[in-house]
């Protein structure tokens, strides 16, 4: 018999309250898609460029998290100031310190790491792309989310990677922001052709790099059942 307490068991535990905690979202996503609202929180709004570049770091969503010194290598290269930025967000409850962790790591927390718009907004790679309706399916097995998740993309500081779900032809919406709110489509379509994914001959995203619902959804599924593996 296994001992209480063992690896064995808590792993299995672990395994059981995840299964529930999903049967808790596939009714919340039925629920949404219903009501027709998407299920992320609004958050506080964010002040600065530089605190919006950091919520959509795609590591910032993992367990493990990331070091001041990790978050400005990949955004201004000023880590005083990153570590600013962070323990502000960490006030406005954005994101959490890692207990224990030395040197001192940052996250989101625990309610943006687990909803799955937010997290399947990180799990489209580089040169990728896709539309808000095969972004809907994935997430709630329905196409009718849509036009939430496109608000959701243009509005949310943790919604990673807006420049890659696109409309239904790949095209980019004329009303279309950067996360400073001072660049407009020009810019979505310089960074989808920075990651080789916009075909500027034919003004849309390349079919080469569209991925479709049911791919989403297997790395959606992928991640919920390891959430602590890092994103690309």
């Amino acid at each position: 018999m296994t001992a209480p307490g063992s690896p064995v068991i808590s792993r299995a535990t672990a395994r059981f309250h995840r299964s529930i905690a999903r049967a808790h979202e596939e009714y919340a996503d039925a629920l949404a898609v219903e009501l027709g609202y998407a299920d992320a929180e609004a958050t506080p709004e964010l002040r600065g460029a530089l605190q919006r570049r950091i919520v959509r770091l795609p590591d910032l969503a993992t367990t493990r998290g990331m070091t001041s010194r990790q978050v400005a290598d990949r955004t201004s290269g000023d880590e005083p100031n990153c570590h600013t930025a962070l323990k502000g967000l960490a006030k406005k409850e954005i994101v959490e310190t890692v207990e224990g962790s030395s040197p001192q790591r940052f996250r989101l927390t625990v309610k943006h790491r687990r909803n799955r718009v937010l997290l399947l907004s990180r799990l489209l790679r580089r040169g990728e792309w896709t539309t808000y309706g095969d972004f809907s399916i994935a997430v709630y097995d329905s196409s009718k989310m849509g036009l939430p998740v496109a608000r959701l993309a243009a509005r949310h500081p943790a919604f990673a990677n807006p420049h890659r779900v696109l409309g239904a032809s790949g095209r980019v919406s004329p009303e279309w922001q950067d996360e400073t709110r001072t660049k407009g489509p020009e810019e979505c379509k310089r960074r989808l052709s920075e990651e080789g994914a916009w075909d500027a001959g034919r003004d849309r995203a390349r079919d080469s790099g569209f991925v479709a619902w049911e791919t989403l959804r297997k790395r959606l599924d992928d991640a919920d059942e390891d959430p602590a593996e890092p994103t690309t």
